[in-house]
């Protein structure tokens, strides 16, 4: 019995010394870190993420509009109109200006000469019956009684039909007369000759594109996006666009088209850029080049980057990711080897894309640090050295 008791003191004793210890812990200040050996780490700090850069492109020059002059009748070439070169008169070619309405080649027209003298002596024999049945209707009519109505209604019929014949007559020599005109072939518009098809003596068949004026007072830049940018250039904006032909010279202008299909060949959008070109520098079939700036060809804000060391899985979750970041509350300067002391904090996060050795990640900040080396050996709450 009294070894029971003595062993209940002993109990008693020790229980007073352990409550005695953790009050002497508890009142230790909140901001006070805990005697441990602190980890080594090293951090990484968050900066803000650079602009998305621009994305080059080439373009081609062309003209602002093209007028295609087509043969609207057939027949031999007898004569392109001729102007005067270095080495005499030549005919006209590429490069060359053009005025509105100048003749630029003739057509055999022969046969169409032909076919308007017939019609026109169709027409006079047509007239001469009209005239004589006009009078031998008025005839009939002043007449009176001395005529029968048939007569009369016979006289107006003949008068009617040889006037509608007469109108008909007078409709096929104006198209002749056309197709005369036809085989003078002029321009439609002022402009740079772009494109000559047919030499003297070639045979022109009816809708077959023989001469290509541009207007090249403004030129047009195209180059061709994917879908997922046709979408995002408006119409309007201005962009640069550099000619290496023209010593690297810059130049301004608005998109003013972006295309609504696809090529079929290459799956590209084409975009066009308007440009001036009062003085004539600036040529079909040159190559530019130009850069889409980085706000259009990006979609969002260019994402946050960590270091692809700094992602653990979280304690229990091997299928989220987390970072650890020192506590900022309980941080305090050293006098050792490490920068300052602090605690581990484990803050969970969303991972994106892979570029290179880092990640892009949500759930931290711009100046935020997270722990790169050590990362795998702290836990939530370890004290860790922040080395330099």
């Amino acid at each position: 019995m009294f070894l029971g008791m003595r062993r209940r003191r002993q109990c008693l004793r020790y229980a007073a010394i352990a409550v005695g210890f953790t009050w002497i812990v508890g009142c230790r200040k909140a901001d006070e870190l805990p005697e441990r050996p602190p980890i080594p780490v090293t951090l990484f700090r968050i900066a803000a993420p650079s602009p998305p850069l621009d994305s080059r492109y080439s373009a081609n020059v062309k003209a602002y509009s093209v007028a295609r002059v087509s043969g609207r009748v057939g027949g031999n070439t007898v004569e392109i109109t001729q102007v005067s070169g270095a080495d005499g008169n030549r005919d006209i070619q590429p490069g060359d200006r053009i005025r509105k309405d100048q003749v630029l080649a003739k057509v055999d027209d022969a046969p169409y000469q032909q076919q308007l003298a017939a019609a026109r002596a169709a027409l006079t024999g047509d007239e001469v019956r009209m005239v004589a049945a006009r009078d031998q209707h008025e005839r009939y009519l002043a007449a009176g009684n001395a005529v029968t109505k048939s007569q009369v209604e016979n006289s107006r019929a003949n008068y009617q039909s040889t006037t509608a014949a007469v109108e008909r007559a007078l409709h096929t020599v104006e198209e002749a007369r056309i197709q005369v005109s036809y085989c003078t072939i002029t321009s439609p518009r002022d402009g740079l000759l772009l494109k000559r098809t047919i030499e003297v003596g070639d045979l022109v068949r009816p809708g077959s594109v023989l001469f290509e004026i541009g207007d090249t007072r403004r030129m047009k830049v195209v180059f061709g996006v994917p879908g997922t940018l046709a979408g995002r250039i408006a119409l309007g904006t201005e962009l640069a666009v550099t000619v290496a032909a023209l010593d690297q010279r810059k130049l301004r202008g608005p998109v003013t088209r972006v295309s609504p299909t696809a090529d079929p060949r290459s799956r590209l959008f084409d975009v066009e850029v308007t440009v001036e070109n009062e003085g004539g520098d600036l040529k079909v079939g040159m190559i530019a080049t130009l850069n889409l700036p980085g706000s259009v060809t990006e979609r969002t804000t260019p994402p946050l980057l960590v270091p692809i060391d700094a992602i653990v899985r979280p304690p229990g979750d091997p299928e989220g990711f987390a970072v650890y970041v020192p506590d900022p509350d309980l941080q305090e300067p050293t006098a050792d080897i490490a920068r300052e002391k602090s605690v581990a904090r484990l803050r969970r996060i969303e991972v994106g894309r892979v570029r290179s050795d880092e990640v892009e990640v949500k759930g931290l900040e711009i100046g935020d640090s997270v722990i790169v080396r050590g990362s795998t050996i702290v836990h939530d709450g370890a004290v860790i050295g922040i080395m330099p």
